[in-house]
């Protein structure tokens, strides 16, 4: 059986510490919102759109609701 331990000097890496511990989260949410624009563009729903700047507000909102639902913020990236 192979292991691998990380070690990380908290007062010096703390947010480099976070993103290893959810990097399962954040691939969870990078997935998400692939599937939900992948389901936008297949169904034709990307037209219903008002401009440019409605459809970028929408993926930010998808961001920052799928972070929350899997537990991560992004404010821990610096």
């Amino acid at each position: 059986m192979s292991k691998m331990v990380l070690v990380f000097n908290l007062s010096e890496e703390e947010s480099a510490a976070k993103a290893a511990f959810h990097g399962l989260d954040w691939a969870l949410v990078v997935w998400h919102v692939d599937q939900e624009l992948r389901k936008k563009l297949k169904y034709g729903d990307a037209e219903k759109f008002a401009d440019a700047g409605e459809a970028l507000q929408w993926v930010r909102k998808l961001i920052r609701e799928t972070c929350k639902e899997q537990g991560v913020d992004m404010e821990d990236i610096e």
